[in-house]
């Protein structure tokens, strides 16, 4: 008898748990802003990427996202091979029928690969701060679009931008 409470227990918990994730995809766009650091070499980088969520309740997330962006350096003297991680936190104060605002904030890992052609590749990893907001629109019980603006920092200026457009779901399966 302790067994089958101890699975229907598993179960609800695991039931629960599952109801608070979201699991997505995005497309994304970076540009630097000052001189001091760079996001990318790149004029025009796009990158697409997962992003994977957890609701604590209707107010309060949290999410990690992968990007990844792969694109031939201006003049094609070499490519950028970049790898982004973000962990953010998210308050949503706002919502309006369908809409959702939300602020978020949080750091982004970098791995930047830079193959030149006739030069030595360079690699780097670097952090900086994250912090924006965003909308999300829910366009079924458990389907939504979203749009997400973002300021970088990397811990003294601000050193870059994002935006990003994603559609992500909830999965239900119990």
């Amino acid at each position: 008898m302790k067994k089958l409470f101890a699975v229907l227990f598993l179960l609800t918990i695991a039931t629960q748990a599952q109801n608070n994730l979201s699991i997505g995809i995005i497309g994304s766009r970076f540009d630097n802003l000052g001189d001091a650091t760079k996001l990318t070499k790149l004029n025009q980088p796009i990158g697409y990427g997962m992003v994977f969520g957890y609701h604590f309740d209707k107010n309060i997330s949290f999410a990690t996202t992968a990007e990844f962006l792969n694109e031939n350096l201006n003049n094609n003297i070499g490519r950028e091979k970049d790898f982004r991680f973000h962990v953010s936190a998210f308050l949503t104060p706002l919502e309006y029928k369908n809409l959702r605002g939300y602020l978020s904030t949080g750091f982004v890992f970098t791995n930047q690969r830079i193959d030149y052609s006739n030069f030595k590749d360079t690699n780097k990893n670097f952090f900086n701060g994250r912090f924006g907001f965003g909308l999300d629109y829910i366009l079924f019980n458990n389907i939504f679009l979203n749009v997400d603006f973002g300021l970088y920092n990397d811990g003294l200026m601000l050193s870059g931008w994002s935006s990003s457009m994603g559609i992500r779901f909830i999965p239900n399966i119990f």
